[in-house]
């Protein structure tokens, strides 16, 4: 138990360890965001295809960024 608990101060007090656990933390934090921005886009795009709505409409709704928009109308 002492040599696990060793161990785990050991982990906890590595500086280059927490950088690395930061580093993917804020990486993995950015590709949720692009999933997530593109999950949108291509929903509002199939929205589009199926005729549900227009592009004027989407931009008229306020919901979305300007590049959110150019990526919606981007082929």
């Amino acid at each position: 138990m002492q040599e696990i608990d060793h161990e785990v101060d050991t982990v906890k007090h590595c500086d280059e360890w927490r950088r690395d656990y930061m580093t993917l933390a804020l990486e993995m934090d950015k590709k949720w965001r692009e999933g997530k921005a593109e999950g949108k886009i291509e929903a509002i795009r199939n929205a589009i295809k199926d005729g549900l709505t227009t592009l004027a409409a989407v931009k008229k709704s306020g919901r979305y960024t300007e590049e959110e928009i150019a990526a919606i109308a981007a082929p």
